[in-house]
């Protein structure tokens, strides 16, 4: 039985069919080697065509004596001839007199010639297919059917369709190599199934490039030294398709027909082999007849054809590479192709070669090719080790992929560097890149020492550098150690050009915003102006940037309460990572989350992320220590601010001691060298004691907390509300004369920053510690303006202490209200201890609870979470939801999860009526913009309202 062949088997009948009327027909089937030409042939033969036609079967190659002119008129004959293309000149003349019509004839003869080599008698050819009767027949490769029938064949049984296709691109569709395959695996005792589609790969291409070796071992040298250069030329090519970020094709450039390129790749072939242009088109067209190359046209060897053509090289391969990458300059071609053979020379060329090299790498940033940039740096720094410039480069570049790999190649060029300013540049660039990285003390110092004495260099005089000093002054911020005299320098207004040139070092116009965005909105002074710098970064080019630009628009989103800006920056900062981002972009962007969400309200949103992410820090740690024998003294990705989180989440939640331990487990070696970190952190572990009715040693660690907030210049107010603690445990405490000199002092920062959290936080410390109707209105407009923020916690503490507040004024009507929602808002956000207390004050009202404070947590949807359930409603998978979100799948599978977990259901399915239940059974949220509010804890948004009078307060139930 023969397969994939019965077309060509019903065009052999049919020219039978036209013999046996009595006309001459004659039929070559031209294939490689192996392709089935004798079986078809024997198939042809054994069919009921020819039955009763005399069949002469002539032996092959060299001279052929063909049957007496009289035998031929007796009845219709077949003549059939195997490797046809050995026949000498006189044979195929004889052939050719055979089908001149003198006489008709009935008479077919088949002729089975290899086609990919040169014929014996190129002219003898010529005149025979050059008669009307003659037919050329290919016979191509084969297809996953047919050899799917093969293996049904050869296993005795079906075969699956993946195993038949692994098979299939395995050996090209080569026939020949597909039955040798196919007993190879029967005979190691695999099945026709997807477990034997896995070691069909690699078995077929052993048997590919074993029977593609045999063949050139019979060709002149020659043919060998192209196929050696086009092993050359399409491995460097090829090389960049194992770069996890973008692949590239795996193609030559070279065309046997029609040269591409203006024959360029032909020309570059011919010129390393040493041969002539038509030579190469030549061994091309053997190579894909010998299914050693694709089929299509081109020449992109089999790649088990191109390992084992490179590992006959040796030592003979680097200087091969070095030619080639020559030979490719001077023709013009691209940077990378040439640095690419560059990179596998014994050494570089010379300075043209650097040059080339470094191109390249810029060429391979540009298109996300991170592996291969590193490799030419690499290169660069090999001849020039003393290159500053690409030593930064490099560990820029190495440190999207592992800042733990940047760290030795920013420490070698802070050492390599003299002048200040360029010390400070590249401090800047490293304190940015490692700032999901717990850095050793020792390299923490010497980024900070190059800093700050960076900072007066950079302020006045010749070597003065506005943009580069605001980068040092954001850093410094961020870090915890700001410059004293920074005051006297207020930020630049936000658009303002600068005339200073920007050392080559430092980051370029958008990181400097972007670090601008952070500074303005760390220190606290102008949110629209933090605004206006983080919207034209978010609004920028679309090219890639690294991910600590997308930590600093989400920090200053986040303090802005743009809670929704602040998830998308932190989507941007995963998709810098492609679909599987490494472990630590995953644990810090996670932290980040969980800081948002917490922010938010959003409690078991913000204790899921948290975890999640000290799973990815875990995972880095491990891969970390892998690669340094063990040793993670080095550095390792930060965990205290997901500890923190967490810790905060435990507090809300009336577990203070699990808060502790939390704190104590993990970070107790973490150096507190981000002045975020270590606020959050000092900060939980008051609200901890504080928790846990400990409100003196509270308080001092609340001082200690805005002593180092003021220590280190963030003084925006909402970064931790301490102060607002603070007066509300002096408050408790029956001390509010010393509170208001805090209250005060937050009310001043509150007013500068100016957002209704900040304003929120102001009235409600007031309002703690003032008596009267006059401290009852101050709690009021507390509850006014963090009803209209993302501050849903917050909020519930001031709807709690106005309640309380209503109640010790006899208002226990008022009271009941206040308390009823604050207890709501309390187990809707997750913090259970809040809404405890509520409950008991409003017990104590005289109230019972309504259905807002029994009500499971289910309000807590965030936007994204929002929109990525309501396309899961609408039937989109997960990649075509991560498609139309520009967020990773892995970030969808999260939202889903949240969804899940907050709506209380297992399936998909039941989302929509989850979600119309959630509504009250309106509509899904996709159906109005506003459906659900812009704010990220998914209640609907407070409207704005005239500020209450004291009167209501007493007699009413607001």
């Amino acid at each position: 039985m023969i397969h994939g062949r019965h077309p060509q088997l019903a065009a052999l009948v049919g020219q039978a069919t036209a013999a046996r009327s009595g006309e001459v027909r004659c039929v070559v089937l031209a294939a490689p080697p192996g392709h089935g030409k004798s079986r078809l042939l024997n198939a042809l033969l054994a069919h009921d065509v020819c039955a009763g036609m005399r069949v002469c079967r002539l032996p092959s190659g060299g001279s052929v004596a063909l049957p007496e002119a009289t035998g031929l008129r007796s009845r219709p004959l077949v003549l059939a001839l195997d490797d046809a293309h050995e026949c000498d000149e006189p044979s195929l003349r004889r052939i050719t007199l055979l089908l001149r019509p003198a006489a008709p004839r009935p008479l077919l003869i088949v002729l089975c010639r290899r086609s990919g080599a040169p014929p014996r008698a190129p002219r003898g050819w010529a005149d025979l297919l050059a008669q009307p009767s003659a037919t050329v027949l290919p016979l191509p490769p084969l297809d996953a059917d047919a050899v799917r029938g093969l293996a049904e064949e050869t296993f005795g049984g079906p075969a699956h369709p993946r195993f038949a296709a692994a098979v299939t691109d395995a050996v090209s569709g080569h026939p020949g190599t597909a039955v040798r395959l196919l007993r190879a695996l029967r005979a190691a005792g695999l099945d026709a199934d997807e477990a034997g589609a896995r070691q069909a790969a690699e078995i077929g291409g052993e048997l590919t490039a074993r029977a593609a070796l045999r063949l050139l071992e019979r060709e002149p040298d020659d043919a060998r030294r192209v196929a050696t250069a086009l092993a050359i030329l399409t491995e460097a090519r090829t090389h960049a398709g194992a770069d996890a970020v973008v692949g590239t094709e795996a193609r030559a450039g070279i065309e046997t027909d029609v040269d591409t390129e203006d024959g360029a790749g032909t020309r570059v072939v011919a010129a390393l082999a040493d041969v002539d242009t038509a030579r190469v088109g030549d061994v091309a067209r053997f190579l894909r007849h010998a299914g050693a190359a694709a089929p299509d046209g081109g020449c992109a060897l089999h790649p088990a054809v191109r390992s084992a053509l490179l590992a006959r090289l040796g030592p003979r391969r680097g200087p091969l590479h070095a030619r080639a990458a020559l030979l490719l300059s001077d023709h013009g071609r691209p940077a990378e192709e040439v640095a690419r053979h560059l990179a596998h020379a014994p050494a570089a060329e010379g300075r043209w070669a650097t040059a080339v090299l470094r191109r390249a790498a810029a060429e391979a940033e540009r298109r996300g090719g991170r592996a291969d940039a590193a490799r030419y740096l690499h290169r660069v720094l090999e001849t020039e080790p003393d290159d500053t410039a690409a030593r930064v480069r490099l560990a820029l570049v190495t440190s999207l992929d592992t800042p733990f790999g940047a760290i030795p190649h920013f420490r070698a060029a802070l050492a390599e560097a003299r002048e200040p300013a360029l010390r400070a540049a590249i401090a800047v660039q490293y304190a940015m890149a490692c700032i999901s990285v717990a850095l050793p003390e020792a390299c923490r110092s010497e980024a900070v020492e190059a800093l700050e004495a960076g900072w007066s260099a950079l302020r006045s005089g010749p070597g003065a550098d506005p943009r580069l000093g605001d980068q040092v002054r954001a850093v410094l911020l961020l870090m915890g150690s700001p410059v004293r005299d920074a005051a006297a320098d207020p930020p630049r207004p936000t658009g303002a050009t600068v005339a200073a040139t920007t050392h080559p070092h430092g980051a370029d116009r958008i990181q400097t915003a972007a670090l601008s965005a952070l500074h303005t909105a760390l220190a606290g002074r102008s949110r629209p102006g933090a605004l206006a710098d983080a919207r034209q970064v978010q609004a920028g080019p679309g090219r890639r940037q690294p991910p600590w630009l997308h930590f600093t628009l989400a920090a200053t989103f986040a303090l802005a309460d743009e809670t929704e800006r602040a998830h998308q920056a932190l989507d941007a900062m995963l998709h810098q990572g492609g679909d599987r981002p490494p472990p630590w972009l995953r644990a810090f962007a996670a932290a980040m989350r969980s800081l948002v969400l917490q922010r938010g309200g959003a409690v078991l949103a913000a204790a899921g992320e948290a975890r999640a992410s000290l799973a990815d820090a875990r995972t880095a740690a491990d891969a970390l220590a892998r690669g340094h024998g063990g040793d993670e003294g080095a550095a390792g990705t930060r965990r205290m601010l997901a500890q923190a989180v967490l810790a905060a989440v435990h507090v809300d939640r009336g577990e203070p001691r699990r808060a502790w331990r939390v704190l104590n487990e993990e970070g107790r070696t973490e150096p507190d060298d981000c002045a975020l970190t270590a606020l959050l952190c000092l900060h939980t572990r008051a609200r901890a004691y504080w928790a846990a009715g400990h409100p003196v040693p509270a308080l001092a660690l609340l001082r200690q907390c805005g002593l180092a907030q003021d220590g280190a210049g963030a003084l925006n107010p909402v970064i931790v509300p301490w102060w607002t603690d603070a007066c509300l445990v002096l408050a408790e405490l029956g001390r509010p004369a010393e509170g208001r000199p805090l209250a005060e002092q937050g009310a001043e920062r509150a007013r500068l920053w100016d957002t209704p959290r900040a304003r929120g936080l102001a009235a409600l410390a007031q309002g703690a510690l003032t008596p009267g109707s006059a401290g009852l209105d101050l709690l009021a407009e507390s509850v006014h303006h963090l009803a209209d923020s993302p501050a849903v916690t917050e909020h519930a503490r001031a709807q709690h202490r106005f309640g309380v507040a209503l109640l010790v004024h006899g208002d226990e009507a008022g009271a009941r209200d206040r308390l009823r929602r604050a207890a709501g808002l309390a187990v809707e956000c997750g913090a259970l201890a809040l809404a405890e207390r509520s409950r008991r004050a409003l017990a104590t009202a005289g109230g019972r609870p309504g259905r807002g404070t029994g009500r499971p947590p289910v309000g807590l949807l965030t936007s994204s979470e929002l929109r990525v359930a309501g396309l899961a409603i609408s039937g989109a998978g997960n990649r075509d939801i991560a498609r139309q979100l520009f967020v990773t799948v892995r970030t969808v599978e999260s939202h889903l999860t949240n969804v899940y977990r907050k709506l209380g259901v297992h399936r998909r399915d039941q989302l929509g009526a989850a979600l119309r239940a959630v509504r009250g059974g309106k509509g899904l949220p996709g159906e109005r913009a506003d459906a659900w509010g812009d704010r990220r804890d998914g209640l609907p948004a407070t409207p704005r309202r005239a500020r209450p009078s004291a009167q209501p307060h007493l007699g009413g139930t607001r």
